[in-house]
């Protein structure tokens, strides 16, 4: 007699987990997921509070972070830990599923060059929020230079791979392959748009300000979209990495 227990629901191998379907996109209604809405909640807290505690005890071991080349790396180490967390805990509680990577096929070299097209208008539009959203609470409108130690060419190049590589992945991960997917189940993919925005910039370290969290609701908004349009996270990934690739650009350009 097998000792084996059942399957979870929509898990891998499942007979609720299907084959990629050969046209499928996020706009379908969305597959069933093995995980809820309060997993992707949490996983998103876990995101935003993972590398903070990291880099918070590496700095308590009397480590210094002034330098922007060491700054870069331990947050870049610090999201790979969580990364690594994240990715675990859905091994673990045998949720690791490849719907994580959305309910159309991957298709590599097509993705990668729609993420690419899509990332300049998502700029345009966080742009356009932020100014938007700058006029109408009077904050400074000026793109934060950087200063000459961390527009040195090691420090750009470990910022852009942490920017551009080890976030998007990270963000995408949980917010558009785990909790838009979970929430495209239980609501219309507008509404589900429009929620994933708003957890996304609430959930970001840095978008503390009216003008940041308008930027990131807007982007996460548009990178939801993109997703319930393609049904490919590899395409969201390359557009959210492109969006910060140009605006490092910006910072690097202005510094």
């Amino acid at each position: 007699m097998s000792r084996a227990g059942p399957k979870r629901p929509g898990g891998p191998g499942s007979s609720a987990d299907p084959a990629w379907a050969p046209n499928a996109t996020g706009g379908d209604g969305g597959l069933p997921v093995p995980w809820s809405v309060f997993h992707g909640l949490g996983l998103a807290l876990a995101v935003l509070l993972g590398p903070v505690v990291v880099v918070a005890g590496v700095a308590a071991l009397g480590a210094d972070l002034r330098p922007p080349l060491t700054e870069v790396v331990v947050a870049g180490q610090a999201m790979l830990m969580t990364l690594a967390g994240v990715l675990a805990w859905l091994g673990r509680s045998r949720r690791l599923s490849w719907r994580l990577l959305g309910p159309a096929r991957p298709r590599p070299a097509r993705d990668i060059a729609t993420g690419v097209l899509l990332a300049v208008p998502g700029a345009g539009l966080a742009i356009a929020a932020g100014a938007a959203a700058r006029a109408a609470v009077g904050e400074a409108g000026v793109i934060e230079s950087l200063d000459a130690s961390a527009r040195a060419p090691l420090a750009v190049a470990a910022a852009a791979v942490v920017l551009v590589i080890v976030s998007p992945v990270l963000l995408e991960l949980v917010h558009r392959g785990v909790l838009f997917q979970a929430l495209r189940r239980i609501m219309p993919g507008p509404l589900a748009v429009g929620v994933s925005g708003v957890v996304f910039a609430l959930a970001q370290p840095g978008g503390t300000g009216v003008t940041d969290l308008v930027a990131l609701t807007v982007l996460g908004g548009y990178l939801a979209a993109v997703f319930l349009r393609t049904g490919s996270l590899l395409v969201v990934i390359v557009a959210h990495g492109g969006v910060n690739a140009l605006a490092l650009a910006a910072r690097v350009a202005v510094g």
